[in-house]
């Protein structure tokens, strides 16, 4: 009889008082949403740091640059062989699967050039013009990321856009001074080095690529490569 009870005291399962609480673990939550989430195949939470502002200076070599209208044509490839152009990106991460990262960004820059240029007008006469040239070209872009095995150091990645450049170029010749629009394309290849070092919480990684771009449109002509080189700061 005394066995009997003993039995049925440890098969009864606990009591709960009335108006008693039920008190949830958040913690415990959290690590069981994390734990779930990292056991899907082929996906991953976005990260803290998935906001990248990148400042980037380039160096551009155009292999043709040609402004012209109604007066005046100027060929700038035969009197610069370079534009040095400072850039900020905004990169924002979308989608990641397995090593393969997509992010999209947008991108501003800008470079000014000033000094004694050959014109051409629309007579053919050629004459010569202290121009001053701002140049800002605008795009938005889809960056693919690539990380390898076991290695943390290195990041290959490839961009594509378009987007839009306006040129204002001013003179001391009547009918010089005009903007411009014109569309184009551009693509990127490059490396990132050292993202996830831990170096600090703000750094994100340093960048090398180099970028092709040419304009759609004619007969305002746009083409030519650079090579960049940028910092990643997380935010």
């Amino acid at each position: 009889m005394i066995m009997r009870s003993a039995l049925s005291f440890g098969a009864e399962e606990p009591k709960i008082e009335p108006g008693g609480e039920f008190e949830l673990d958040s913690n415990l939550v959290d690590t069981l949403y994390n734990e779930s989430i990292g056991t899907l195949p082929g996906l991953s939470r976005a990260s803290s740091s998935n906001l990248q502002l990148n400042t980037q200076f380039s160096m551009m070599s155009p292999s043709v640059l040609n402004l012209s209208n109604k007066y005046f044509d100027v060929a700038y490839t035969d009197q610069v062989r370079s534009f040095p152009f400072l850039n900020l990106a905004l990169t924002k991460s979308l989608l990641r699967l397995g090593r393969l990262a997509l992010l999209v960004q947008g991108k501003l820059g800008y470079t000014y050039k000033e000094g004694i240029y050959e014109v051409r007008s629309n007579t053919s006469n050629l004459r010569t013009d202290l121009l001053k040239l701002h140049w800002l070209p605008i795009s938005a872009s889809l960056k693919f990321e690539y990380g390898f095995s076991g290695v943390t150091f290195i990041k290959p990645h490839f961009t594509v856009g378009s987007g839009a450049q306006w040129l204002y170029q001013t003179g001391r010749l009547d009918g010089i001074e005009q903007g411009f629009w014109i569309p184009f394309y551009a693509f990127s290849p490059g490396i990132t080095l050292f993202e996830q070092e831990g170096i600090s919480d703000w750094f994100g990684g340093v960048t090398f690529s180099g970028t092709y771009q040419s304009s759609f449109s004619s007969p305002q002509l746009i083409r030519g490569w650079s090579v960049d080189v940028g910092l990643n700061v997380l935010l």
